[in-house]
């Protein structure tokens, strides 16, 4: 008798631990394994990461070391909305920079060779912005 009441017991308070678990907590844990998982299946396991500031995006970056091919770092990145669980946008490029310019645009530079006479570094920058999924400049 006692048994039966100690399993009965148990069964019930894992459901009650189970039905109050936040969904903030689950979300994460599931956001986590699609973008770490999908990161690691492109790029192996020398990869960074980078969330913007309210934790809706994430940047998944691989940099790729100069060899005598290719002198310069090659870059591969993506980026994934964790609310949608889906990546908006995927480059890569030789040279060049990734990092968050606000909570919803990513700003890209990419170094140049030679510049010629009428270009600019800005001729060579790009902001993305998440919320339109637009290359703008």
């Amino acid at each position: 008798m006692k048994k039966s009441s100690l399993t009965l017991l148990i069964a019930v308070f894992l459901f009650w631990v189970s039905c109050h678990s936040t969904k903030t907590d689950a979300q994460k844990f599931f956001n986590a394994r699609n973008y770490g998982s999908l990161a690691v299946e492109k790029y192996g396991n020398d990869f960074e990461y980078f969330f913007n500031s309210p934790k809706t995006y994430v940047i998944c970056l691989k940099r790729n070391k100069p060899t005598p091919q290719i002198p310069q770092y090659q870059i591969s990145f993506f980026i994934y909305d964790l609310k949608k669980n889906e990546i908006i946008f995927e480059e890569s490029s030789i040279d060049a920079e990734v990092e968050w310019r606000n909570d919803h645009q990513v700003q890209v530079k990419i170094t140049p060779g030679i510049i010629s006479g009428d270009e600019t570094t800005d001729d060579f920058t790009y902001v993305y912005d998440v919320t339109s999924r637009k290359k703008i400049k």
